[in-house]
């Protein structure tokens, strides 16, 4: 079994190498039957990778133990669903995994969009396949996904993490690394094409959220396991590997904002390319982070691991390619609409992007600092929570503040005066707020988070009260079914807003959960999180087209 299991991973490797040489010969020759045999080669690489992963799967069901991964991670009295779960338990088992997963979004990406962007997709199916490629070296050459067991094992070991969060951490985590994939092939195809319009971002944009949603709630169920089970101080530690599952989701939090206006503006189209490229290599960092490039903790990383400098070599590659790209394409970028002023939403935007990747670099710095000066200077430097508590975690209040102003400001220039008009409300209401925080005692520094997070919060109360306003008054519809409807006809805009309460209930339950040893604020947090996937679906849920009638002539 482990023989073909094996062969059906060689298969796919040559065919995923067989789609990339046929894009690139397409694209050079602007040959659209070599296009089409290029997407008949992912095709078949999605056949033969899930023939493989059903094999893995079939002999942790049978207890096939002469398998490595079966017999290091599986056991005969197992329950069934930690059996199968046990694949990314294994560090060859869960880049398998992750790789399948790109080739399935590959497959639908390839139906999905040949047509409406055919000039795109002959870009974006090799740059997937090369992708491909990689992480099939990882499972055949790297790490031999079915490796067979060097000592005979009659019951197997057992050594998964059974509890239910770790059923779904993984397969969220890597749903979003996948999809993140998907984007930036699709972001790096579009400006290798030459395409002018903006209408590609529409074309990802729900793939980016989607991928931005999976991995947010993946790093939240992360943090209930390890406030459940884990003993590292809570449910975040600033540990390395949670810290490589937080920085893609920092970076894909600005990309989605970037697509938004990008769309609808024609904005930002340099940081759409740019976080495109530098969130997948940071899902990248994952993997070298946990098979040890970075972390040797047998809790959160797998010892041993060969796969950190394939790791490397191939976010070398990515970056060198995509630098590439940009340079050939620069006058692409440089054409944009820009805003008449930075005071304006499309600068509030901008101002975003900038403290999330502020953000990114705090984190990232204090996360590689320790490896590099262990690795380089063979010493030993110790970076602790206090160092990103200060650092990222006052940023983070900044940008939650900037979530309340960027609703009150205009398109391309803003007055002074129509912001004061429109910010009154938050303010006052966010200063009783922090009074009354002050008078009862609770604390200086959560009256200042109740500042900072109740202005974004009545920010957009108010402007949901206006907009529920407006239709009652013009359509007659009572409060309750006027709101409702805001919410429904408008999806990105108040989906989106939903997501920011979310985002400001996490930050409320974080900052509580450390002043305050309850699980009243933990629980805060998590509810923070369920708005907040409540409101990733209502903006993820597809717009129904309006058809546009045409006058006929006379």
């Amino acid at each position: 079994m482990a023989d073909l299991g094996y062969t059906t991973l060689i298969l796919a490797l040559v065919f995923a190498v067989y789609s990339a040489i046929a894009s690139a010969v397409s694209v050079r020759n602007k040959s659209p039957e070599l296009a089409a045999s290029a997407r008949n080669g992912i095709i078949a690489v999605f056949i033969f990778f899930t023939l493989a992963l059903e094999i893995m799967l079939y002999a942790l069901i049978t207890n096939d133990f002469d398998i490595k991964l079966v017999a290091l991670h599986s056991s005969e009295d197992m329950p069934f669903i930690y059996k199968l779960t046990a694949l990314y338990s294994d560090k060859a088992g869960s880049l398998m995994f992750w790789g399948w997963l790109i080739s399935v979004f590959a497959v639908v990406l390839t139906f999905q969009k040949r047509r409406a962007f055919n000039g795109i997709m002959r870009y974006a199916t090799g740059i997937l396949s090369i992708i491909l490629v990689f992480f099939l070296v990882l499972v055949t050459i790297g790490l031999d996904v079915f490796e067979e067991s060097p000592t005979s094992v009659m019951s197997g070991l057992g050594q998964t993490y059974q509890h239910t969060a770790m059923l779904i951490h993984p397969l969220l985590l890597f749903l979003g690394f996948a999809g993140f994939a998907i984007v930036f092939a699709f972001a790096l195809g579009s400006l290798l094409s030459g395409h002018n319009s903006n209408d590609w971002t529409g074309a990802i944009r729900r793939w980016a959220l989607f991928s931005w949603c999976t991995l947010g709630i993946a790093n939240l169920v992360g943090a209930w396991w390890a406030w459940d089970v884990g003993n590292w101080g809570g449910y975040w530690a600033w540990d390395p590997v949670e810290n490589a599952g937080l920085m893609p989701w920092l970076l894909a939090t600005a990309l989605v904002h970037s697509i938004a206006i990008q769309h609808k503006r024609g904005y930002l189209k340099p940081w759409t390319i740019l976080l495109a490229v530098f969130t997948f290599v940071f899902t990248l960092l994952s993997p070298f982070i946990t098979h040890g490039g970075l972390e040797e903790s047998p809790l959160h990383g797998f010892n041993n691991s060969p796969v950190p400098p394939y790791v490397l070599s191939f976010i070398i590659i990515i970056l060198a390619g995509s630098a590439g790209a940009i340079a050939w394409r620069r006058q692409y970028l440089v054409n944009e609409a820009k805003p008449q002023s930075l005071i304006s939403r499309e600068g509030a935007f901008l101002f975003t992007n900038l403290i999330l990747v502020l953000i990114v670099l705090f984190v990232f710095f204090g996360t590689i600092i320790p490896g590099l000066a262990e690795d380089l200077a063979n010493r030993e430097v110790a970076i602790e929570r206090d160092f990103f508590d200060r650092t990222a975690g006052p940023t983070l209040l900044v940008l939650v503040f900037l979530m309340g102003i960027c609703p009150l400001l205009g398109w391309r220039k803003s007055s002074s005066a129509l912001f004061r008009h429109n910010a009154i409300f938050p303010f006052l209401a966010s200063s009783i707020a922090t009074m009354v925080i002050l008078i009862s005692g609770i604390g200086n520094w959560y009256a200042l988070a109740a500042l900072v997070c109740g202005f974004p919060l009545f920010t957009i109360l108010q402007e949901w009260f206006r907009g529920t306003r407006t239709r009652h008054r013009t359509k007659g519809e009572n409060h309750l079914l006027a709101f409702l409807l805001l919410i429904w006809r408008n999806r990105p805009r108040y989906g989106g807003f939903i997501v920011h309460i979310g985002i400001i209930l996490i930050t409320i339950g974080v900052i509580g959960s450390s002043l305050y040893p309850d699980d009243f604020m933990v629980n805060v947090m998590w509810a923070g999180g369920s708005v907040l996937l409540l409101g990733a679906i209502i903006a993820f849920w597809p717009e129904r087209q309006r058809k546009v009638s045409t006058p006929r002539l006379a």
